[in-house]
């Protein structure tokens, strides 16, 4: 369990960056430039805000794989169908409430303007968004890799292009180890190509993290690895997971770590 992947598709990108980086205290400081324990909040919502806003990487997460994500936000989160979407959507429960309890007796205190801000989850991948903003700056921890599948529609240039929903440039960030384009729209999890670029990279997972094999409990040096089925069903060794990742590689912008 301390060898986990993350995997994240457009926003679900976004959740999984939260639990590989440091922020220290970057993105509180969008909110305010007091800590949440010089504020007047209950004990229960200091807690749960700092949890929130003071996030440090996950030990058990080794490498994150984002599809179409938006790091730098979306540009149709500006747009009169998301303006519309947004009225109805709004953050759940404790952390709605710990948003009430910061508002209503803290505005002096704030850094944004309560009666003109909206926490919907729509809203939040404007790029004129503080958080947000304050959130792209902040890159992979380096004990996590980093790998990015981006969606690009169309036969023109990556950098310049968008999947409908995400450009390359919200998509691409300078810390990935590796760096695939597809040209696909928004909804890329299902291509061929990315399929297999996950395949790839979770192949160069196992056999990083089962160099020696991964049977619990038992002496390593004293086993063979246990067998991974590859996709024409035969038995795969540990050793064997390195030329099913040359097989599986496609075109990248950066060679794989």
């Amino acid at each position: 369990m301390r060898q986990i992947v993350l995997i994240g598709h457009s926003q679900g990108g976004l959740l999984a960056k939260w639990m590989t980086i440091d922020s220290e205290s970057r993105l509180w400081d969008t909110v305010s430039d007091k800590p949440p324990e010089q504020l007047r909040l209950s004990e229960q919502n200091k807690s749960l805000l700092r949890r929130i806003f003071f996030v440090q990487p996950l030990p058990e997460v080794r490498r994150v794989i984002f599809i179409a994500t938006p790091h730098h936000g979306s540009f149709v989160a500006d747009d009169s169908i998301a303006e519309f979407v947004a009225r109805f959507v709004t953050p759940g429960g404790a952390f709605l409430t710990a948003l009430s309890d910061l508002t209503q007796d803290n505005a002096e205190q704030l850094n944004f303007r309560p009666a003109s801000t909206r926490f919907g989850s729509v809203w939040s991948m404007s790029p004129d968004n503080p958080l947000l903003q304050a959130f792209s700056t902040i890159p992979v921890s380096q004990r996590v890799a980093a790998h990015s599948i981006i969606a690009i529609k169309g036969n023109g240039p990556a950098e310049a292009g968008d999947d409908g929903v995400v450009s390359y440039q919200s998509a691409h960030i300078p810390e990935a180890a590796s760096e695939l384009v597809v040209r696909s729209g928004h909804s890329v999890q299902s291509d061929p190509h990315t399929v297999n670029e996950v395949r790839r990279i979770l192949l160069l997972h196992l056999a990083e993290a089962c160099r020696k094999g991964c049977v619990p409990g038992v002496a390593t040096d004293r086993v063979q690895p246990a067998p991974y089925r590859s996709d024409a069903g035969q038995a795969l060794s540990i050793n064997a997971a390195r030329s099913e990742i040359n097989r599986f590689s496609p075109e990248a912008r950066a060679t794989a770590q």
